[in-house]
């Protein structure tokens, strides 16, 4: 039976999505997308992220009215030791004065951190024929022109998936994304795939758990499909599958808490917010312990209900890791 369309994708959480990616993986992106300039960082000194909103020069306005904001600025250094700005700017539709914005922040940003700047754009648009490069214009003897790396996701070939390559997988699933725009059924398909890839990389825990966040981040699902996605990492096989385990517990805590957190604060109005939100989260705590380990003796039910709100707190943040009641409340 034919679906109706829906997108459910916030223009704010892509952009918020490639945020994070570029904060999470960034080494990754420049060594794929600018292979050039990666060969001539020296990437073994840490990266300095830097203040990204820039004034324009606008006389008779406010300086909020006139700032703007650059997607990722870092201060870096070279092989041969000097000092560098590296700018990074993301852009998911086609803009026709988009090469004029690199140049603006590119003067703005040179103006600001007195330092070589090293423009690059990482265009996801949809469009295989639009790639602004550069901008410019002369008049007389005066001449203007910004050149700027380009990295057209497009352009990135599939087998680079198999490489483990985060930020490769990243831009796929941002590819993914657009693709299936309004199609939810295909997203769930598409995502499920680069999952099952992504825990075939052997990466450690923590960098697994934060590379699902990212995909969670850009491959929105309505919450009956969400669910089935849920269900698809269940049934994944591998030594990674007690950290996804972890994780999906800890995503369906969170949510249930935040759930609980909200009746509780309805709840204890006349009591206050802080104790609505405890009793919230008491509430909610001792359902999930029911369902984990069943039935709870009378002595945990009142030590439960006695508890402080520090208690409880601690207890809900250590209800994933524990094996038991006993280590739940030790």
């Amino acid at each position: 039976m034919p679906h109706t369309p829906v997108s459910i994708h916030p223009p704010d959480q892509l952009d918020g999505a490639w945020k994070c990616a570029l904060d999470c993986l960034l080494e990754e992106c420049l060594t794929l997308c600018f292979p050039a300039i990666a060969a001539k960082l020296d990437l073994s000194r840490a990266l300095t992220i830097l203040e990204t909103e820039l004034q324009l020069p606008a006389a008779g306005t406010s300086p909020a009215a006139s700032a703007c904001h650059a997607d990722r600025v870092l201060r870096g250094h070279a092989r041969d030791g000097r000092r560098v700005c590296l700018h990074i700017e993301v852009q998911c539709q086609r803009d026709e004065h988009f090469a004029e914005r690199m140049y603006v922040y590119h003067a703005l940003l040179f103006a600001k951190y007195r330092l070589p700047v090293i423009s690059m754009a990482i265009l996801g648009d949809s469009c295989p024929g639009w790639r602004p490069d550069a901008f410019g214009y002369c008049f007389g003897d005066s001449a203007l022109s910004l050149c700027f790396g380009v990295a057209k996701l497009l352009d990135l070939a599939p087998p680079l998936l198999a490489a483990g390559n985060g930020f490769a997988l990243f831009a796929t699933a941002h590819l993914e994304t657009i693709r299936t725009k309004g199609e939810p059924f295909a997203r769930l398909a598409a995502k499920c795939t680069l999952t099952a890839i992504l825990c075939g990389f052997g990466w450690e825990q923590g960098r697994l758990v934060r590379m699902l966040d990212l995909l969670d981040r850009l491959m929105l699902l309505p919450p009956q499909l969400d669910a089935t996605y849920r269900q698809h990492i269940r049934n994944l096989k591998g030594k990674h599958m007690l950290s996804l385990m972890q994780r999906l517990r800890r995503d369906e805590i969170r949510r249930v808490l935040e759930r609980g957190t909200s009746l509780g604060m309805r709840r204890g109005v006349r009591t206050g917010r802080a104790e609505g939100r405890t009793e919230g989260r008491r509430t909610l705590l001792v359902d999930l312990m029911e369902k984990r380990f069943g039935p709870l003796p009378a002595h945990t039910i009142a030590r439960l209900q006695a508890a402080s709100p520090g208690e409880v707190q601690r207890w809900t943040e250590r209800f994933c890791d524990a094996s038991s009641l006993d280590d739940l409340l030790d």
